[in-house]
């Protein structure tokens, strides 16, 4: 089977940050799930080459917007939303490096079944941010869907691994929690076609 390509963005799914808040008058705030509403990248391999799976993605700061506010003792106003999109690009220097970079070659699977139908697994990768590179682990599961495959799954981004220093309110009992979730969920058309079972596939197109 030959070494194909997927294009990855919001055409084939989703990609979302959870920032949750703490401190004393965490009250006060709200947790926020964001959207990156412009991303690209790709996921490539050769099946015959277990392992050989090779992803790149690409967020830029600006793209990312409030979809969703839990908590607070108010509703967030349009305005609001928008301060929170600039607070995002100074917090994580977005003027000096403007996109968040995640890279990773290699995949490693397991509890695959029903015929290569379902399975999980992880992907050991490298995250910039803020002009700073760090090991980021993501773990996924795939769910063969007829021709095509939905893959979903997430990962931990704890802030100050890479210098950036989580936002602080005017009070400091108020303040984004270090440990950001991030998740995705993405439908590869024709991913159906690949190989899935064994130990350590890659991901590609035939």
């Amino acid at each position: 089977m030959a070494r194909g390509s997927f294009p990855l963005g919001p055409e084939s799914g989703w990609l979302r940050l959870h920032v949750f808040r703490e401190g004393v008058v965490s009250a006060l705030g709200h947790d926020l799930v964001l959207e990156a509403e412009s991303w690209s990248g790709t996921l490539a391999g050769d099946p015959e080459h277990p392992g050989e799976v090779e992803v790149t993605v690409s967020v830029p700061i600006s793209s990312l917007f409030v979809r969703e506010a839990q908590g607070g003792l108010r509703k967030l106003t349009p305005q609001d939303k928008e301060s929170i999109r600039d607070r995002i690009a100074t917090t994580l220097r977005g003027h000096e490096h403007p996109t968040l970079q995640f890279s990773a070659r290699g995949a490693q699977l397991q509890g695959v079944r029903d015929g290569g139908g379902f399975g999980k697994g992880t992907l050991a990768g490298s995250l910039a941010v803020a002009g700073r590179s760090e090991p980021l682990e993501v773990r996924f599961t795939f769910t063969r869907q007829g021709e095509d495959v939905r893959i979903s799954g997430g990962a931990e981004v704890v802030q100050t691994r890479w210098g950036v220093t989580p936002f602080k309110g005017l009070h400091f009992g108020l303040r984004v929690r270090d440990s950001v979730e991030v998740y995705f969920d993405l439908l590869l058309t024709g991913g159906g076609a690949v190989n899935w079972e064994g130990g350590a596939d890659a991901v590609g197109q035939g």
